[in-house]
This record gives structure tokens, sequence and C-alpha cells, in this order.
């Protein structure tokens, strides 16, 4: 797939090791031989960051070491609540506007594909994205972007989060994918504790509704959901539109995805 950059985001050690993120980059490669491949993460420290370096340069892959913007930390009492949203923004978007190819796979460094299934996905992208007409009105994207769904959020299920496509693995055009992580760094305001029948969140958007809301209102200039604690029928509605004119989910199965 000479016309695809794979792009990893996320910390690369796990459990005090950086082996696992090596052997998930390196089956890519070895499925992937001709593509780009980027890791997209932030420092440890001098010695750790030089072997990721040099192992990973054997293999020709691009290493970015972005500032750590850190966790947003929610404090309750003695108690409190992380979350990485920024640094899954900020590696992210960094690493796929430092690809060079027409299209982007953004997947966690906890991941990895196992076969070139996705070679055979890719070349029926555009039979797939024109099977069903999209509505302008919905449309975000140049393109539909490929979303494996593990982890997309159905609107009707017994966890209806809203505007909530997984981030977990995403194929699409490098200038769509930008647009799909191009939200500012989050703040603490972000923390807003809901408890609505079926949903608990401490946050006003957790990390996949805050970049997918921000994406929707950049371009349509509104505010298309106000958050966790707003869920009605008419969102509901919206929600569901903007997914199908935008992304085209697929199982783990189907894109041969760990």
């Amino acid at each position: 797939m000479d016309n695809v950059s794979f792009v990893f985001q996320g910390g690369y050690v796990y459990n005090g090791s950086y082996e696992c993120v090596i052997n998930n980059i390196v089956r890519v490669r070895k499925v992937y031989p001709k593509s780009q491949i980027i890791l997209s993460t932030w420092s440890i420290d001098n010695i750790t960051d030089e072997i990721i370096l040099n192992a990973l340069n054997e293999i020709d892959v691009i290493v970015i070491f972005n500032p750590d913007p850190g966790s947003l930390i929610y404090r309750d009492g003695k108690h409190q609540w992380k979350t990485n949203i920024n640094r899954m923004l900020l590696s992210s978007l960094t690493g796929i506007r430092r690809a060079d190819r027409y299209y982007v796979v953004k997947l966690r460094t906890d991941s990895f594909l196992y076969n070139n299934n996705l070679k055979k996905i890719l070349s029926k992208k555009y039979l797939i994205d024109k099977r069903f007409e999209r509505d302008n009105e919905f449309s975000i994207f140049d393109e539909r972007i490929i979303n494996c769904n593990l982890f997309a959020r159905n609107s009707r299920s017994y966890k209806p989060y809203l505007f909530h496509p997984g981030d977990i693995m995403l194929l699409g055009k490098k200038e769509d994918l930008s647009k799909l992580f191009s939200a500012p760094l989050a703040e603490e305001n972000i923390f807003n504790p809901i408890f609505d029948f079926s949903i608990f969140s401490l946050m006003k958007y957790v990390p996949e509704q805050y970049f997918w809301v921000y994406c929707i209102n950049k371009k349509n200039q509104g505010n298309v959901f106000l958050g966790n604690g707003y869920s009605n029928k008419y969102s509901r509605v919206l929600s569901e539109k903007y997914y199908i004119n935008n992304f085209i989910p697929f199982d783990c199965n189907q894109l041969v995805f760990t």
C-alpha cells in the first residue's frame, strides 16, 4: 500500500517494557513493507528514547517525540480520576500531519494488523463509499472514514453515548483525519459528573465525543451537541446521521485488527 501511512499513536512503554510496541510495529511493517510508518509518542527518558529510536530505525519508522501535555485530573475529596485526552489529541494530530501519503491509518501503539486484508478493503473503498448516497447536510469529510466499530457507541444501546465514533483504528484521507483531530487541547472544565439513567460519566464529553463534536461544530459554526447531560431523541437522530454520512464501520475480524 504505497499510498498509505500508518500512524501509531500513544505511549511506547507498557508495564515497564517497550517490547510490545516494537513488536506491534514490526508486525505491520512485515505486512505492509512499502507503507510509511510513524510512531507519534512522547519522551520517557534519554536512554529509553534512544533504544526505541535505534530499534525502529532498522525498519524505516519515523519517530516523533511530542511535548507531553500530561493528564487532566478530576478530584473529588481523596479520590481522583485521570484522562489522557490531550496526549491522544496531540500525538494523533502531529503524526497525521507528518504523514506524506494520501491515506492514513491511525491506530494505537497497543494494536496491530496481522494480515493485509485492509489492502483489499481500501481497494474497494470507493465502491463502498458510493453504495449509500451521502447527505451533504451531514457530511463533514471529503470521503467517509473507515472506522473499527470497537468502542464506537450505538446511540440506541444500553450505554447510548452520542457522537462517539471509535478512535482505536481509523483509515481515511490525510486531510479528513486531520480535521477529525483538530480540536484544541481540553481544559479541566471538560469534567462534569453526569448521572443520566444508563450513563454515568465524569466528563461533559469523553475523548471520542470531544474531538468529533468539535470537528462538526467547526464546519457548521454551531453547537451540535451540548454534552452527555443533554441527550434526547433529536440528538440521537443527529448522532446517527453524522455517523453514517462520515464513517464506514468494520469489525475487528474484517479489518484483521487486534
